[in-house]
C-alpha cells in the first residue's frame, strides 16, 4: 500500500531515514571512543531498540518502570531507567525484571537507594544505580561535589546493589541556537560532573560510567575528556523542532492527513487535531504545498494556509506533515506505518504508547 492511502490521520516512518541516522549516531560514537545508549522514550518499541542494539548500542535508556517492562518483554537485556523511583512498590517490580536484564537505575538520594537495595533484596536480585548528577538543568539530581561523593560512599554500603556510576544531562542546553554559547553551556556541565566522577574515584570507588546527552548536545558532550555514555533518543526519527540545530539527521517521522474541506480558496480544513498531533513547541510544517501554514487547530482538525490560492488541493486528497515535537505526537498514536520510499512495508503497533507509570 502506498502511504498516501492510508487511513489517516497516519503516523509513517521512512526507514531509509532511520538507517542514516543510526549509523550517523554510531559511528560517532565509535568515533569518539564512548558507548552509545539510546533514549527509547522517543520510539516505544522494542524493533526500533534492537536495530540500536544491533548497530553497536551497548543498550537502551527508558523514562518509567512500565516501559522497561515493554522493553524487557521484547528482548532487551540492558535498560537504564534514567528517572528516579520512589514507590517501593515499583521498585519491587523493577528488581523482578531484573532476572531477565541488566537493569540500572538513577538515584538522588540515599533513601531511595536504600530502598531500591531493599527491593533487590526480597526479588533475590540485583539492581546497578546510578546516580543522577544535577550538573546544570536543575531537575532531579544530587549537587556536584561532596554531596553526590557522600551518596556513592553510602550505596557501597548497601547489599543487592552495585554502585554504577553518574550521570547528568544538559536539557537546558539541548536548543541553544548560538553554537558558542551552546559549547560553552554543555562543556559548563560536563566539567562538573566529570569532575563529580573524579572525585568519587580519589576516594577509592570506582566509576564505571558517565553518562550524559541528548541529541541536541551529543557530539560537545561525546567528545569531552572523561564521559564514557551519551543517551540521545530524538536523533532516531528527528523532528521540526530539531531539525535546524541537527541537519545532519534525516527527518523519517511524518503524519499523513486528509483534506475535508476547502470553504474558501486560501483555507483547508485537515482531519488531524490535537488528539493527533502535538503542538506544544509550534505548529508542524506542511509538506509538498510551498509556503502553506498550519495554524488554528482543535481537538479533531486544523486549518492550511495557502498562499497558492490556485493550487488544486481539494477534500480527498492527502497531505504530509512534519510534527515539531516527535515523542508527544508518537505517544498519542497506535501504531507506526513503516515505509521504504512511499511504500508502506509493515506496520509496527506503538507497545510503549500509554506506558508512564
Amino acid at each position: 500500500m502506498n502511504k498516501f492511502d492510508l487511513p489517516t490521520p497516519a503516523l509513517c516512518i521512512d526507514m531509509e531515514a532511520v538507517g542514516d541516522n543510526l549509523r550517523l549516531m554510531q559511528d560517532f560514537a565509535d568515533g569518539a571512543g564512548v558507548d552509545l545508549r539510546p533514549h527509547a522514550k522517543t520510539h516505544k518499541n522494542p524493533f526500533f531498540a534492537h536495530m540500536q542494539i544491533d548497530q553497536g548500542a551497548v543498550g537502551i535508556c527508558v523514562a518509567k518502570l512500565s516501559e522497561a517492562e515493554v522493553m524487557v518483554a521484547g528482548g532487551v537485556k540492558d535498560i537504564l531507567v534514567t528517572n528516579e523511583i520512589a514507590d517501593p512498590r515499583k521498585l519491587r517490580q523493577l528488581a523482578a525484571l531484573a532476572h531477565y536484564a541488566t537493569i540500572t537505575l538513577a538515584v538522588d538520594s540515599l533513601p531511595c537507594a536504600a530502598d531500591a537495595a531493599r527491593a533487590a533484596m526480597d526479588m533475590g536480585s540485583t539492581l546497578r544505580l546510578l546516580i543522577e548528577v544535577d550538573s546544570g538543568s536543575l531537575r532531579c539530581g544530587t549537587a556536584p561535589g561532596a554531596p553526590t561523593l557522600e551518596l556513592a560512599q553510602g550505596i557501597m554500603e548497601l547489599e543487592n546493589v552495585e554502585f554504577a556510576g553518574v550521570m547528568g544531562y544538559e536539557g537546558h542546553c539541548m536548543f541553544i541556537e548560538d553554537p558558542d554559547e551552546r559549547r560553552q553551556m554543555v562543556h559548563a556541565d560536563q566539567e562538573r560532573l566529570v569532575g563529580t566522577a573524579a572525585l568519587i574515584r580519589d576516594h577509592g570507588i570506582p566509576v564505571e560510567t558517565v553518562s550524559a546527552a541528548g541529541t541536541g548536545t551529543y557530539d560537545l558532550t561525546g567528545n569531552y575528556p572523561g564521559i564514557t555514555e551519551l543517551q540521545p533518543g530524538s536523533y532516531i526519527f528527528m523532528d521540526g523542532r530539531y531539525r535546524p540545530l541537527r541537519p545532519e539527521f534525516r527527518c523519517a517521522l511524518t503524519v499523513i492527513v486528509t483534506v475535508i474541506s476547502r470553504p474558501t480558496p486560501e483555507r483547508v480544513v485537515v482531519d488531524v487535531g490535537m488528539k493527533s498531533l502535538t503542538n506544544e513547541f509550534g505548529m508542524p510544517l506542511v509538506l509538498g504545498i510551498p509556503n502553506a501554514d498550519f495554524y488554528r487547530e482543535g481537538e479533531e482538525n486544523a486549518c492550511i494556509r495557502l498562499e497558492d490560492t490556485s493550487h488544486p488541493i481539494r477534500p480527498g486528497d492527502p497531505v504530509e506533515l512534519l510534527p515539531m515535537h516527535g515523542d508527544t505526537t508518537i505517544a498519542v498514536h497506535d501504531a507506526y506505518h513503516l515505509c521504504h520510499g512511499e511504500e508502506v512495508v509493515m506496520t509496527l503497533p506503538i507497545q510503549g504508547r500509554g506506558k508512564f507509570i
